[in-house]
């Protein structure tokens, strides 16, 4: 919506049922790609990239000019690479936003008028059969990212607040205070594996200082292992 008549061939992403669920030819992205980079690289286009971040709250690192950028460019890829096999998969769209009421922008009232609308679509059994049970009968740890632009942090209390009590005993997670997906250090991997390590086996790990050469990265290391539970070894 936003960049409609700025980006050539703008927008790519329609539904037009019953015909096209609403697809997207995957090897399209490389031309997407060149063209929406440059598109969201003018400074003239900062009030669009600016309202899209409001309404979308898609996180960014403030300290970083070119993280809006790369945070559209990491969803585009995800819509470009994954839609159409989800659709296959599943038989459908997998979402809708028919009744999505859209707040942030300059102008709400002609966002809602003017943004694509898409219906669901999909095979609901085989939706059913991708969603968690929250039913947890062994350890789980994992580690998150507060500024994950791809898989936002609230997936984590999202799917925690469907977990029963002995499934919270069970769950253990970490946030990492940083912007990216994924983007941990060496030593924060190593930490949430020492943790699953204690939850599953009752012992800590052992872990050679080789691993982890820098003094600063084994003191994050055990830090980190030790605020939630586990005191792993460093051996020499």
């Amino acid at each position: 919506y936003f960049f409609a008549g700025v980006i050539p061939g703008w927008p790519v992403w329609k539904q037009s049922l019953p015909a096209d669920p609403g697809y997207i030819d995957p090897d399209t992205w490389g031309t997407a790609e060149t063209s929406s980079a440059a598109a969201l690289a003018e400074p003239t286009n900062r009030d669009r990239i600016n309202q899209v971040l409001n309404v979308t709250h898609a996180p960014i690192d403030p300290s970083d000019p070119e993280s809006p950028t790369g945070t559209a460019q990491g969803l585009l890829w995800y819509s470009f690479r994954g839609t159409t096999d989800v659709m296959a998969k599943l038989g459908g769209m997998p979402f809708g936003n028919l009744d999505r009421q859209y707040t942030g922008s300059l102008d709400d009232a002609a966002l809602n008028a003017g943004v694509g609308r898409f219906q669901f679509t999909a095979d609901p059994a085989r939706v059913a059969k991708l969603q968690t049970s929250a039913r947890l009968r062994r350890p789980l740890v994992t580690i998150h990212t507060t500024g994950d632009p791809i898989v936002p942090i609230w997936h984590e209390s999202l799917y925690r607040r469907r977990l029963d009590f002995f499934g919270r005993l069970l769950d253990t997670p970490i946030t990492v205070s940083r912007y990216g997906h994924c983007n941990f250090t060496d030593a924060e991997v190593l930490a949430a594996f020492a943790v699953l390590v204690l939850k599953t086996t009752g012992q800590d790990l052992l872990v050679s200082s080789s691993l982890l050469p820098q003094q600063q990265a084994r003191a994050d290391f055990l830090h980190l292992a030790r605020q939630h539970g586990a005191d792993p070894t460093l051996a020499p």
